[in-house]
C-alpha cells in the first residue's frame, strides 16, 4: 500500500468527517473530497441559519444531525469502494507474474 492510499484512508476520516459536519454541515464531506456533497450541504445550512427564527435552532440541529450522519455514511462507502479497489489491485498483480 502506498502512503498517500493510507493518508487519505476513508475509515479513519469517518468519525472525524461527521463530527466535522456536525459542528458545521457540509464540512465533513469536503474533507471527504466530495467538494459538490459538501457544498450543498453548506449552502443549505447557511440558508437555513440566515433565515432561522427561534424555530430554526432546532431545524439547524436536525440538519447538523443529518449530514453528520451522511458524512459518515460516505466514508464507510468510500472505504468499501477503496477495499474492492484494493482486491482488484491484488487479482492485476497476480495475473502480471
Amino acid at each position: 500500500m502506498n502512503p498517500t492510499a493510507r493518508k487519505h484512508d476513508p475509515r479513519r476520516l469517518a468519525l472525524p468527517a461527521a463530527t466535522l459536519s456536525l459542528l458545521v454541515p457540509g464540512v465533513g464531506h469536503f474533507l471527504l473530497g466530495l467538494r459538490l456533497r459538501g457544498a450543498i450541504w453548506l449552502g443549505g445550512f447557511f440558508l437555513l441559519v440566515s433565515t432561522a427564527s427561534a424555530a430554526g435552532a432546532h431545524y439547524t440541529l436536525l440538519l447538523g444531525l443529518i449530514v453528520a450522519a451522511d458524512a459518515y455514511l460516505m466514508a464507510r462507502t468510500l472505504d468499501s469502494q477503496t477495499e474492492g479497489d484494493r482486491a482488484e489491485d491484488l487479482t492485476n498483480t497476480k495475473d502480471r507474474r
